[in-house]
C-alpha cells in the first residue's frame, strides 16, 4: 500500500490531514501482509502537529515496532524523515 504525500500537497502541516492519512494506516496495519510505504515525492515540509497525527499517534495502537517495520518511507528529505522519527519517540509529547 503506498500512500503518496505529494497529493495533499507540497506544505503539509495539518492535522485533520494526518488524520486521514493515520486512518488508512490503522486499517492496514492489522493486516500483517500488507507494507505501507510513505512516497514524499514533491513534498517540501512537515509540521511537527502533522507528522505526530499521521505517525506518532499510532503508538496509542501499535507497538513502534511494528510500526518501524511495516512502514517505509520513500522519497524523503532529512528533514522528513527526522520529524516523523520524533512523533515517535519517548518524549513525543514534547513535540506535539
Amino acid at each position: 500500500m503506498t500512500i503518496k504525500f505529494g497529493e495533499f500537497g507540497a506544505h503539509l502541516g495539518t492535522r485533520f490531514i494526518g488524520a486521514i492519512i493515520r486512518e488508512d494506516v490503522e486499517n492496514a496495519l492489522p493486516n500483517k501482509e500488507i507494507v505501507v510505504i510513505f512516497d514524499f515525492k514533491g513534498v517540501e515540509t512537515v509540521s511537527n502537529n502533522f507528522a505526530d497525527e499521521c505517525y506518532g499517534k499510532l503508538t496509542s495502537d501499535f507497538d513502534k515496532s511494528v510500526i518501524q517495520s511495516r512502514i517505509q518511507f520513500k522519497n524523503a528529505t532529512p528533514f522528513i524523515k527526522t520529524m516523523f522519527e520524533k512523533s515517535i519517540s519517548n518524549d513525543r509529547l514534547e513535540y506535539a
